[in-house]
């Protein structure tokens, strides 16, 4: 009997086989599949231009157990029985982002990087732009948490936010153990690392749990580089994540404050040897193109600063590593008026970042380091914009 495939993949990879089907072999609905786990929706928790609709969910048989169902919103194949099934798009390409988004989310529920997941792969429903076409959306449920960092780190108090707290320093620990496993164990790297994409389970105020989410293989890669037994190449992707991550917290979270600087820095304030010497490397990967994409550089453009162009990536992508390497691994929070740019945590008692005596000394010395320092990220980014339309115009003009 011949394995049925989709361009290559056989049904089993994609997880489109009886085992990922109801008892008659048929394909869940969203109703069916939710009765077969005894699970009832509990409310939307996300809200936004993402790819997946997510719900808090919680079990029928025990409503303390808590779940989280996560489907996609643009169907990802067509369903005309099992002889017709065709992806969308139907290439190559999106055959082979659909068979790594398996494959990842399968591996991480395993290793325990992701929550635990009770079910990866499709439900049925039509197509809102074709009522009469059945199509097929990927879908994950798994254990449900407390919250996102994103989330948590919104409801801190102001004392929270003037603090690097001992949660900061267990949360970054346990963090960069993710990331370790991530490369090391699973062999990917995973672009869109950011607080929104981590769950936690707190427990007595204090880390019950801690896991990374959304390994969709869009974002998800496998990087042949892990295969191989070099240390220098891995301790770089793994601080590059940690370098991602470090800027959503000090730019995109409200308590603006990086809580990996004792990753970056000795006791003393001064940025650690062994970062240093990564740093030429570090950036031979962020700036390294692969398939056309400078992925470093792509979610620097999306997430990094409204200024960044993507375009720029091709001429100015060493600059812009440079500005986010001395940001991250000089800055504790948000360089806002009279706060200084660096105050390092210990792990023995928490530190609050330092304020000047006078408001008005404060803003002179602030503008002072602002000025020895490089441009703030906005301003470098409209320095390079000027230069290479200055540079267009020098070839137009020959």
């Amino acid at each position: 009997m011949q394995v049925p495939t989709i361009r290559g993949v056989s049904f089993m990879k994609l997880h489109l086989d009886a085992k990922h089907r109801d008892t008659d072999g048929d394909f869940f609905t969203e109703e069916s599949l939710l009765s077969h786990l005894n699970i009832e929706k509990v409310k939307k928790v996300n809200a936004g231009a993402n790819n997946n609709n997510v719900y808090k969910c919680k079990s029928t048989i025990d409503p303390n157990q808590r779940y989280s169902y996560r489907r996609s919103k643009i169907p990802n194949f067509t369903y005309n029985g099992d002889n017709n099934i065709k992806l969308l798009p139907d290439d190559d390409e999106e055959r082979d982002m659909m068979k790594a988004t398996i494959e990842n989310w399968d591996q991480a529920s395993n290793l325990e990087i992701s929550p635990k997941v009770i079910f990866n792969g499709y439900v049925k429903g039509t197509d809102k732009k074709n009522p009469n076409q059945i199509v097929l959306y990927h879908t994950i449920v798994s254990d449900g948490y407390d919250n996102d960092l994103y989330n948590l780190y919104s409801k801190s108090t102001v004392e929270d936010k003037d603090f690097i707290t001992h949660l900061d320093v267990e949360i970054s620990k346990r963090l960069i153990r993710l990331f370790e496993r991530m490369h090391d164990e699973m062999k990917i790297v995973c672009f869109d690392v950011k607080p929104g994409n981590t769950v936690i389970k707190m427990k007595g105020g204090e880390i019950e749990d801690l896991r990374l989410i959304d390994f969709d293989g869009d974002w998800c890669r496998h990087k042949p580089i892990l295969e191989l037994e070099d240390k220098i190449n891995r301790e770089c992707i793994k601080t590059l994540s940690i370098l991602l991550m470090a800027n959503h917290f000090i730019s995109k979270t409200p308590v603006k404050k990086n809580i990996f600087i004792d990753y970056f820095t000795n006791k003393d304030g001064k940025v650690k040897d062994e970062i240093i010497e990564l740093k030429e490397p570090m950036r031979d990967l962020f700036c390294h193109r692969d398939n056309k994409t400078y992925e470093y550089c792509y979610i620097a453009s999306i997430y990094f600063d409204e200024a960044i162009d993507y375009k720029q990536c091709a001429y100015s992508c060493s600059d812009i590593f440079d500005e986010v390497f001395e940001t991250m691994t000089t800055r504790t929070h948000s360089n806002d008026g009279d706060e200084t740019w660096r105050n390092v945590s210990s792990v023995k008692s928490s530190k609050p970042r330092s304020k000047s005596k006078s408001k008005s000394k404060s803003k002179s010395k602030s503008k002072q380091k602002t000025s020895k320092r490089k441009r703030s990220m906005k301003s470098i980014f409209n320095w390079l914009r000027r230069k290479q339309t200055e540079k267009n115009r020098n070839q137009e003009k020959k």
